[in-house]
């Protein structure tokens, strides 16, 4: 089998920059492990929903009001004329204010601003990666907070695109699994699961929570892509697999001969170059966990 590349993505807070990846790394197939139209954190206190509240004029305009009546600066929500006293009562009534603010706004004009800013531009990275590369998606579990945002019928629609949770592809002669999350949250679905594919498939994308990865190890796949949650290669059962959910982006060289070379990044761009203690919390506990080791 000719080499294979594939990059994958998961679990993203901002699409912006990952259609430069494509050219970068020309992926063969490049695969979206879940939680793509919403990434569960951005609806309190992250960059994403500071950015989307100050895009709205109205907003800006109430917030510039609310700091002029309690005298708070524009630059860092600090009181000129009491430097030295916080928590004060009135430090404490304008962020309360504020937060009440915040809530009126997020009921109202934010939802379609959130819209703009992750499901558009995730239906507009599809449109760019199933242009250049085969795209098999699957589903995250915040990818159901927001109803109709993630839609498998409209993902298939895409040139190049596959939404495959639950369902089974082959791409260039390897047979892939897709495990979304709802597949994978209760053992009854799991089982099915094992049921109907056997030890079919080679590359399992899942989204599941980890103590369900024992039960995809059952099928004996050659690597497991995870998101959801945690960072590193580890090897479950003896099963290869790579947790995503804390890289900015993974690159695998696939083989069917050999063992898959990965590499993955930081948000910050730099390479990953070692696990961390603990993959996710807790890890220590599972028997089946194992670090594996990065210099392959």
């Amino acid at each position: 089998m000719r080499l294979m590349k594939i990059l994958v993505l998961s679990d993203i807070k901002k699409w912006d920059g990952y259609e430069q990846l494509l050219l970068k790394y020309k992926p063969a197939v490049t695969v979206l492990a879940g939680d793509l139209t919403w990434d569960g954190c951005a609806a309190s206190w992250t960059e994403d929903w500071t950015e989307a509240l100050e895009s709205m004029p109205k907003f800006r305009k109430a917030k510039k009001q609310l700091m002029e009546q309690f005298g708070v600066t524009v630059t860092s929500d600090v009181f000129h004329q009491t430097p030295f006293s916080f928590p004060s009562k009135r430090y404490s009534a304008y962020h309360s204010q504020l937060h009440e603010l915040n809530q009126l706004f997020r009921e109202t004009s934010f939802r379609q601003i959130r819209k703009r800013m992750h499901v558009d531009r995730f239906y507009n990275f599809l449109r760019h990666a199933g242009a250049r590369s085969k795209v098999l998606v699957v589903k995250g579990n915040h990818d159901s907070d927001f109803a109709e945002d993630y839609s498998p019928e409209k993902i298939n629609n895409i040139r190049g695109c596959r939404e495959i949770s639950g369902k089974r592809c082959t791409v260039n002669g390897v047979s892939f699994l897709g495990v979304g999350f709802d597949d994978s949250h209760s053992s009854r679905s799991l089982t099915e699961l094992l049921r109907k594919f056997g030890k079919r498939v080679e590359v399992i994308i899942s989204h599941c929570e980890q103590r369900h990865l024992p039960v995809l190890s059952e099928l004996s796949p050659k690597l497991i892509i995870r998101g959801h949650w945690g960072l590193g290669r580890y090897l479950v059962n003896g099963v290869l697999t790579v947790m995503t959910s804390n890289a900015e982006y993974t690159t695998i060289t696939y083989r069917s001969n050999s063992i898959p070379r990965i590499k993955q990044f930081w948000r910050s761009g730099k390479p990953v170059e070692r696990n961390r203690e603990s993959c996710p919390s807790g890890n220590r506990l599972y028997s089946w966990l194992r670090p594996y080791a990065l210099d392959n």
